[in-house]
Parts: structure tokens; sequence; C-alpha cells
């Protein structure tokens, strides 16, 4: 409790291992992959966003013609993944739990011919890496992305949404074919893949367990040194 009051009043991760971060040792930085589906339970993955820190590009993948038709989304992803980034691994937030899962699955039934392919892509997780695994303790009221990015500065484009509000509108558009305002929908979604690379920037740039270990004083006690970098963090639990 004390260091996750300590992580709170100054606004910064803590490492507490020197374990690499998800994909730090490979040559381009993982692609950050968000999806939108219509509840959790869906029926349709109808929106993939796919952020790119090494040429600061998002791209979306968004079926706004036919709610009947999962296909059409996860063939263009993976054409695009698969074509132009067959050796980049993805990275998420809590994706064991949501992303990964479900596009698994509706990979398997509705475009197994990628399926393979798929299975070859890593996939890396940086709320697993960081909560699950002990490895860092974060700022924020809850472990949630937007509370964390929000407590690391990141600046979102205040769409007014959430996953429950896209999911709903999305199922307004499946029963009465009421259009959905795609622009800002699309904008939630890159939101969270950006928040995502923030939160895993400032992960990067804080000190490992063996720096702080040795800007530690004879006490044990970090020194102030250490807290303006940081190394005196933790985070909330679970969310």
């Amino acid at each position: 409790m004390h260091q996750h009051a300590t992580v709170l009043e100054s606004g910064a991760p803590r490492r507490l291992s020197d374990e690499p971060l998800p994909a730090e040792d490979r040559p381009r930085p993982p692609l950050c992959l968000d999806i939108e589906t219509d509840g959790l339970s869906p029926t349709i993955i109808w929106q993939i966003g796919a952020y790119d820190p090494a040429t600061d590009e998002h791209r979306a993948f968004v079926e706004r013609s036919d709610p009947t038709d999962p296909s059409a989304v996860l063939e263009s992803f993976c054409d695009w993944l698969f074509g132009v980034h067959p050796d980049r691994a993805l990275l998420t937030w809590n994706g064991w739990r949501f992303d990964y899962r479900h596009l698994e699955s509706f990979l398997a039934r509705y475009v197994p011919q990628f399926l393979d392919t798929w299975g070859d892509v890593p996939k890396l997780d940086l709320y697993g890496w960081t909560v699950r695994d002990d490895n860092a303790v974060l700022p924020g009221r809850t472990n949630a992305l937007e509370d964390v990015s929000a407590a690391l500065g990141y600046e979102d484009a205040a769409t007014g949404l959430d996953g429950a509000r896209t999911a709903a509108a999305y199922q307004r558009f499946i029963r009465s074919g009421a259009e959905l305002e795609w622009d800002r929908h699309e904008a939630y979604c890159e939101d969270d893949c950006r928040a995502l690379w923030h939160v895993y920037e400032r992960l990067r740039d804080a000190p490992t367990a063996a720096e702080l270990a040795g800007t530690a004083g004879a006490d044990g006690i970090a020194t102030t040194n250490d807290r303006s970098r940081g190394g005196s963090q933790t985070g909330l639990g679970d969310f």
C-alpha cells in the first residue's frame, strides 16, 4: 500500500524486475492491437485497429456495410498483417482475456485459411507482463488502460466512448441499420492502440530493479534521484 501510494503521488511506473519488456529485443517494435466487438459474447469483430510505432501510423479495419458477415474484416486484417508485416509481433493490453481469444476463435470459424499463419505470429501482452507477472507497478485508479495511460500523461482524443458504448452502438447498427459516427469510433480504437504504446514507452524508460538498487542509499531506501526517475512507484491491483 505504501508503494502504491508513492506511485500515485509521483505518477510514474516502477520496474520490479530486470525482465525485458515484451519484444524489447526484436529489431522492430510490436504492432499495438485492439479490437471492437458487439459485446462480451460477440457475434462479430467489427473493428480491428493496429498502430505501428515505427511509422506512427494507425490502420483501421471496420465492417460498415454488412454486420452479418464477420469474415470481411478478418480477411482484410490478415491480408494486411501477413502481407505487409509478416515478421512483426503483436502487443495488446489484457489481450489473452479478450482480443487474442476472440480473434483466434473467429479466424477458426470464418477464415480458417489464415489460422496456421496466425499461430506463428508472436502475441505479447503488456498487461500480463506488468500486472500478472509482477514485473512493474503502475499509477492510475485501476489497471485499466485508460486509467494507467492518463496517469502517465497520455492525452486521448476525448471521444466520450468506452468498450460498452461502442458495443451498444454496433448492436443498434445490427438491429436497425442506424449509422454510427464511424470516425469517432475509429478514433476511440486508435486511442487505445496509441495509449498502449505510450504506457510501453514509459515502462521502457523507467529504471530496472538493478538500476534502482544501484541508486539506493546505504540504508536500502531509494534516494531522491531514484524517486525523480520514477523508481519508487507501485500500482493498483488487478482491475
